[in-house]
């Protein structure tokens, strides 16, 4: 269960998404509530908190921008006189679709869930 739209992100985006942009953002909003529930270790309480949401959009909207970029590139910059390009990969390389950002899981922290296991010998 998604927990944004795609017509949040064409908001966010500040523009209407294609009808291809449109399966591609549904896709991912999908991935991206996969993502929040296995951060969390479970799944949204209910009501479903407003940061599980906005973390979606933000997820699938860097996933948006990444797409139009060439398919690795962060960043392109170039300049024409007197002729100079630019290339910025990012460090950490995230091949496509949806990531969690330190922001984003700053936002989800509260409804992490801790696990605690007993710890046992094995020779007993």
């Amino acid at each position: 269960m998604a927990y944004a739209e795609s017509s949040d992100v064409a908001t966010a985006a500040g523009r209407m998404l294609t009808a291809a942009e449109e399966d591609q953002v549904t896709g991912w909003l999908d991935d991206a509530a996969i993502i929040i529930d296995a951060w969390v270790n479970g799944t949204a309480p209910d009501p479903v908190p407003n940061a599980y949401e906005r973390v979606s959009i933000n997820m699938a909207l860097r996933a948006l921008r990444q797409a139009a970029l060439t398919p690795g590139v962060q960043m392109q910059q170039q300049t024409a006189g007197p002729f100079s390009q630019i290339t910025q990969f990012p460090a950490t390389m995230v091949p496509g679709g949806v990531w969690l950002s330190a922001t984003d899981k700053l936002m989800l922290r509260p409804y992490k869930s801790v696990v605690s296991l007993q710890v046992t010998s094995e020779r007993t």
